[in-house]
């Protein structure tokens, strides 16, 4: 009898185990699909994202040609009144105005770019300077 008790028992105790392992298996399984609906949202949510700044991109490039299209329009137009008033002559000495005046504003920011360069330059060797007084003084304990 205790041998049927025993087997009894056992086959409880791994019919208890198997209900186990598979509540685990299925936590397990469930937890996969969380995290795969977790991704697919994230990857949906990104190129949503994507899809808007692609349009958002296309409308800022509308508004730039308008832009642009305005100006060119605004040049006709003041074109066509200077001709009116002073004569074709006198506009192409404007124009050639037009020309240096863009041509000082290049070398000017070609300065200035130069300058900010030298600026950064010397801030790194600043950095770099200071960086090796403070090793020196810490190797030597002095601070």
């Amino acid at each position: 009898m205790d041998s049927i008790t025993t087997v009894t028992s056992s086959l409880n105790s791994t019919r208890e185990s198997s209900k186990e392992i598979t509540k685990t298996i299925q936590n397990v399984q469930k937890d996969v699909k969380d995290v795969a609906v977790e991704q697919d949202k994230q990857r949906r949510r990104h190129q949503r994202e994507l899809e808007e700044k692609d349009s958002l991109l296309i409308y800022k490039a509308i508004q730039e040609y308008e832009r642009l299209n305005n100006i060119l329009k605004k040049e006709e137009q003041a074109e066509k009144e200077f001709i009116a008033k002073h004569g074709a002559k006198e506009w192409a000495k404007v124009v050639q105005l037009k020309i240096e005046v863009e041509k000082e504003e290049k070398e000017f920011k070609k300065a200035f770019d130069s300058d900010l360069g030298k600026s950064k330059r010397l801030m790194l060797w600043c950095i770099f300077v200071a960086s090796w007084v403070t090793y020196f003084l810490y190797i030597n304990k002095m601070i």
